[in-house]
């Protein structure tokens, strides 16, 4: 019998299955016959724990791709029936705030394609509402392109406004929009410029992370870039 590799470790996963486990079967109201681990990797060589029983139900439970970071929980993202997909999450205490800050700076030269700020990403919940609060800070590295901001989110809809921070820059505001949200064309330039954009997040019924990302908007190549500093951070509240 072929043994598939899942994380390198059984012990952490096969604890972590129980609770969705649990929930799932009660919902199907079927006893379970045998639960298959899935590698997303290598789907065609699941683990299965078969129960000695003559229960006929069968639930599959597919894992993340990747290990998890320290505090992160195993959370499902996605059910079909006896099919269960996970992801991991860092889970945002009732009642209270996850806050995320860029330690490093994130740069792009691409005007088409949205860059994650790889640090500014939250898990959030299924049919839940959010507060967002987020502070960005800007610098071009050649010339006075501009540029733009977006949150996507796995389902539901987000409205934010966005001000500019560190002058009398005005302010503008995305309505009700799917993801992805976007601002564009925000007043960037060589020198360090701060926004502030503030909003709700109304989660739909799937759920998954918020996460901040840019572009550039209107660079010419070579050296030109746009910059999202580190210090810049992401307040998530419920």
């Amino acid at each position: 019998m072929r043994v598939p590799k899942i994380f390198g470790r059984l012990s952490a996963p096969v604890c972590a299955v129980s609770v969705l486990l649990c929930s799932n079967v009660m919902a199907q109201e079927s006893v379970v016959r045998d639960l298959r681990l899935v590698n997303p990797s290598q789907p065609k060589f699941p683990l299965v724990l078969r129960s000695s029983g003559s229960a006929t139900a069968r639930q599959n439970l597919t894992f993340p791709a990747t290990l998890p970071t320290v505090g992160q929980v195993l959370q499902a993202s996605a059910i079909a029936g006896p099919d269960v997909t996970t992801v991991w999450a860092t889970p945002s205490a009732s009642g209270g705030f996850t806050i995320v800050r860029n330690a490093t700076t994130d740069a792009t030269a691409d005007n088409a394609n949205y860059q994650d700020a790889v640090e500014m990403t939250v898990a959030v919940l299924a049919n839940t509402s959010y507060t967002v609060d987020c502070l960005v800070r800007t610098q071009n590295l050649v010339g006075n392109h501009n540029t733009d901001f977006s949150f996507t989110f796995p389902s539901g809809t987000m409205t934010y406004s966005v001000e500019r921070a560190d002058a009398n820059g005005g302010e503008s505001a995305v309505f009700d929009a799917a993801s992805p949200a976007e601002r564009v064309n925000n007043d960037s330039d060589g020198a360090i410029r701060v926004f502030r954009l503030q909003g709700v997040l109304y989660v739909g019924g799937t759920a998954g992370n918020l996460q901040f990302r840019f572009r550039c908007n209107g660079c010419g190549g070579g050296g030109d870039q746009v910059q999202i500093l580190a210090g810049s951070y992401l307040s998530v509240g419920r």
